[in-house]
């Protein structure tokens, strides 16, 4: 498994170092996309093969997109930390951001695609413990939705893929696979394991299942409202506030005001629609 750092926001913080370095990785990951994008041109959407190897790269670009954070941005502070570092690092950060322009502003919301949490660099943790050992073992991810559970896996896959160029001879070091939900059959699942492992099911193949199955008056303020609007699920959380500082960054606001957040609520509800193939 490849070595991964994080980016730990602190007093020394120095936010247009962190610009550069997305720019450089999100300038990686749209060349990555475009050879996907000409791969899945390439491909002959009538026949079974040409579905099941479009459904492989539609998966990966999604995952991809992880990429673009390659060193996630690490929040060491807590309620255990004294209040006067909380200001200190909050008012490096505001003096830094104050002076970007408007498309640097819009680049920093990136950071969001993907935060590692305090939980979840202690689970980091332990997986990169347990590998060095080579030790083949089983964890169980049990938390509350929402949580970063499924980001954290995509961010985990994202970065240890191969590259677009050695992806057809080269087996991926760790592979996630969603589990069927509903009436999803244990076929459903094997399908799944193989489409991402790289394989097909074909006819001509020894892998062949011999059929597909596809399941698929009190006015509260800005951070109650979320809470209340999300109910505090960091996921909703994340996506909400990064909605709302895009429209408020490109409009000109000077604030995240109740109404544009209750807006960019709405919008969000109407555009996100879940895949579970």
């Amino acid at each position: 498994m490849n070595d991964i750092v994080t980016a730990v926001v602190d007093e020394n913080f120095n936010v247009h170092q962190r610009l550069a370095r997305i720019r450089r990785w999100q300038n990686e990951y749209f060349s990555e996309d475009e050879q996907l994008q000409v791969r899945l041109g390439q491909l002959d959407g009538s026949k079974p093969l040409g579905v099941q190897r479009g459904h492989q790269i539609g998966q990966l670009r999604k995952i991809l997109i992880m990429k673009q954070m390659r060193e996630p941005l690490e929040i060491l502070i807590g309620s255990d930390q004294p209040e006067a570092r909380h200001r200190s690092v909050r008012q490096n950060l505001v003096r830094q951001f104050a002076s970007l322009s408007k498309m640097d502003r819009l680049r920093w919301l990136d950071n969001f695609l993907f935060i590692m949490t305090p939980d979840l660099l202690k689970l980091h943790k332990k997986i990169l413990e347990y590998c060095a050992f080579d030790q083949q073992c089983i964890f169980l991810l049990s938390a509350p939705s929402g949580m970063g559970k499924t980001t954290y896996l995509n961010w985990l896959v994202a970065l240890n893929l191969p590259g677009v160029e050695e992806q057809t001879r080269l087996a991926p070091v760790v592979v996630k696979v969603d589990a069927p939900l509903g009436n999803g059959t244990l076929k459903t699942l094997l399908q799944r394991m193989l489409l991402a492992c790289g394989a097909t099911y074909l006819k001509e193949s020894d892998l062949f299942l011999v059929k597909v199955n596809v399941g698929t008056e009190v006015i509260d303020g800005p951070a109650k409202l979320i809470e209340n609007w999300t109910g505090g699920i960091l996921r909703d959380v994340v996506r909400l506030l990064r909605h709302a500082s895009r429209r408020a960054i490109e409009d000109d606001h000077p604030c995240l005001s109740p109404q544009l957040l209750e807006e960019a609520w709405k919008e969000i509800q109407t555009v996100w629609v879940a895949d579970f193939f």
